[in-house]
């Protein structure tokens, strides 16, 4: 079973991931869009920004008004304003891990947005975890198609810069390949 700890620190790294891909955004690129139906990189930050605290923060107080309070809160959030409210949300995510319990995270009850009722674990599983994820790979998929040129999968599922085979021969292909397999 993954512990209180390994979760908190799933989702930091996650956020990480989003910290390290911002820096990777061209100038110009916070309006970019795929097609008008979806949110621009700028509204995708604000959404990250609080994807993976405000589902935690709505367990907590058994209703989904924390939810509507981060939105107000960065429904103006600027491009350069998000590495702060980056670090604000995983600051936010360690005290909330600090003051649930691992007996919490196993026997409280969660509601989800579509009403089904878990445990709290497996509802920031769903919620907190799986958004983060899911919004860091696009922001990924923006960042690429706004020109973005050298970056690459370990940006995204690592948040790091790495070039393969590189001329020392670390960080090669294989290394990877055999790291992701272990």
């Amino acid at each position: 079973m993954i512990t209180r700890e390994e979760l908190r620190e799933s989702l930091i790294h996650e956020c990480n991931i989003c910290l390290h891909l911002y820096d990777k955004i061209p100038s110009g690129g916070f309006d970019f869009r795929f097609s008008a139906g979806q949110r621009s990189t700028i509204e995708l930050l604000r959404y990250l920004a609080m994807t993976g605290i405000a589902p935690m923060k709505t367990f907590m107080e058994g209703n989904w008004t924390p939810w509507k309070e981060y939105q107000e809160r960065l429904k103006e959030m600027t491009a350069e304003e998000f590495p702060a409210r980056m670090r604000e949300q995983i600051a936010e995510i360690r005290a909330f891990f600090d003051e649930v319990t691992e007996d919490d995270l196993r026997t409280r009850r969660a509601k989800l947005p579509i009403g089904t009722e878990v445990s709290m674990a497996v509802g920031v599983l769903e919620t907190s975890l799986k958004w983060l994820v899911g919004y860091r790979m696009q922001l990924f998929l923006q960042v690429k198609a706004s020109g973005v040129e050298g970056i690459n999968t370990v940006n995204n599922w690592i948040g790091m810069d790495w070039k393969p085979d590189d001329a020392a021969g670390e960080n090669s292909t294989a290394d990877v390949a055999e790291e992701s397999a272990a």
